[in-house]
Order: C-alpha cells, then sequence, then structure tokens
C-alpha cells in the first residue's frame, strides 16, 4: 500500500532472520507490482520514468561480505557489520580491495556499510577519518543522521536512550562545521562519480597511500584518483588513468593540476583528502 501510493521505491527490513525467508521474496514480488502501478498511475512524478525494480535491503544482524540465501529471496544488498569502525586510516588498501573484487565483480551483490546505525554504541572519536573510510568504500554506505556532523552519543539515563546510545537527539545546536563540511564535499563527490562505489579499484601508491576508480558500462566512462593522509607535497603516479596534458581538480579544494610524465604534484590540505578528477 505505501508503495502503490506514495511511490516508494525501497525498504531497509529490519531482523531479517526473524521472519520466513520465502516471505521476503513475497514481499519483494508484491512491491514491484505495487511500483509498477504508482508510475503508470503518476506518469509526471518524479522517479515514474525510471525502470530499476524495487529495492530491498536487510538487517541480518551479524553478517559481513558472504553472498547468501537471502539474495535469492528478495534481497539486493545486506547491512555489512563488519565495516571496520576505527578511527584509523590504516589497512584501507586491504578494505577497499576486498570490498570492491568482492562487490563490483557481481551485479547482483551489494552491500549497506555503516559506522554507527546500530544498537551496538557510539565509540567513535575521529570522524574526519571515518567519514573519509565510509565514503570512499566501495559499495552501498549509509550515513546515519548526525554521522556528518559529530553527533555524540546519548548520556540520557532515564529514557531507553540509555541503552542505544548511537540513537541520541541530532545535535541540531551544536553540529561539528568542519566535519560536516568535510562529509558534504566527500558525499558531493562520491554522488558525482559511480567508479568510487561501483568501479575497479587499483592502488597508484602506498605512500601516501593514493588509488583510482573506474567505471566503464554502456556510455558511462568515469575515473577518479583518491589520496588519503598527504601530509605534504606529494608525487602522484595517474599514467594508468589518465595521459600526459590532462586537466584535473582537487575537487576537494578546487586546485587544478596537469599530467606531466605520468605524474601530478598535490598540494595537501588541513584534512589530508586529495579527490582527482578530468575536468570536462
Amino acid at each position: 500500500a505505501w508503495v502503490e501510493e506514495f511511490g516508494i521505491d525501497g525498504f531497509r527490513c529490519d531482523t531479517a532472520k526473524h521472519i520466513d525467508i520465502y516471505r521476503w521474496q513475497e514481499l519483494k514480488d508484491e512491491c514491484n507490482k505495487a511500483l509498477k502501478t504508482w508510475r503508470k498511475s503518476n506518469p509526471n512524478s518524479p522517479g515514474s520514468s525510471w525502470t530499476d525494480d524495487f529495492w530491498m535491503t536487510g538487517e541480518v544482524f551479524g553478517q559481513g561480505l558472504e553472498k547468501n540465501q537471502y539474495y535469492n529471496n528478495g534481497f539486493d544488498s545486506i547491512i555489512n557489520f563488519d565495516f571496520p569502525k576505527g578511527d584509523s586510516l590504516e589497512y584501507l588498501e586491504e578494505i577497499y580491495s576486498e570490498y570492491a573484487n568482492k562487490i563490483n565483480t557481481e551485479n547482483n551483490f551489494n552491500v549497506l556499510s555503516y559506522i554507527s546505525s546500530h544498537d551496538t554504541g557510539l565509540t567513535r572519536s575521529n570522524m574526519i577519518n571515518l567519514g573519509t573510510k565510509l565514503l570512499m568504500s566501495p559499495g552501498g554506505v549509509e550515513i546515519y543522521y548526525g554521522d556528518e556532523s559529530n553527533r555524540k552519543a546519548s548520556t540520557n539515563t532515564v529514557t531507553t536512550a540509555k541503552d542505544q546510545p548511537s540513537r541520541s537527539d541530532m545535535n541540531w545546536d551544536t553540529m561539528d562545521k568542519e566535519v560536516l563540511s568535510h562529509w558534504q564535499k566527500l558525499g558531493q563527490f562520491r554522488a558525482n562519480h559511480i567508479s568510487i562505489g561501483a568501479g575497479t579499484h587499483k592502488m597508484l601508491q602506498s605512500s601516501p597511500y593514493a588509488f583510482s576508480r573506474t567505471y566503464k558500462k554502456n556510455d558511462i566512462n568515469d575515473k577518479v584518483v583518491i589520496a588519503t593522509e598527504v601530509q605534504s607535497k606529494s608525487e602522484i603516479d595517474v599514467s594508468s588513468v589518465w595521459p600526459d596534458d590532462t586537466k584535473i581538480k582537487d575537487y576537494y579544494t578546487g586546485k587544478k593540476y596537469t599530467v606531466k610524465n605520468g605524474k601530478v604534484n598535490i598540494t595537501p590540505n588541513k584534512n589530508e583528502v586529495i579527490l582527482l578528477e578530468e575536468i570536462k
């Protein structure tokens, strides 16, 4: 009824393991029928021209990157409990290469990674690093309310929030503007480039750590180069991504560069992230 009346095109289904699994496929089938009905009845509404099927993400407590029976019973993705939630940017290459190799090589497999949307606490501290780690990750990612504004854990001792610190009130009056700006830039860059979530991952160098994401399918050819923990002026080899004389820009700062001898010499910023894209 919700889908047919409002055109909702996806559900996040809680506690999926506590429902007979075949029921989820039944729900998916009915939602697809309802979505087609809504689109036919609302030809001028946003989303009415889409042809995508209804999307379902499931919460199966403890599940990580494994593809199992849920993907054969209505679910397009499952919440990824294994995404590392520590503040350090160590081991990014291990994380990103594993995720891209497992997720982006199969058309019918995806996960939804998160850092704070579950009732397992709110122990984060460096939301600059966590924003970088999450938003540059392959696969689907979830920004829970307040991730982007450095919302703190609840200290309420009266309500159930005592046991659910990740569900504290939104910090409208104490928003961390530096963190918010960082997440906005990363989020906009990710939204502009399908290659970040769905592309092929390749490490370009280890110091500073830099990698490319490339996506080529149908009429889409998207390429980016990303570097983290850039603490000083550095050289990045982009020869496998762009030819010499290509004009590129760091989306994070707006600074422009030209590829010479297969490389670019980049200037760091306070948050040590470089987001390179071609100027077209």
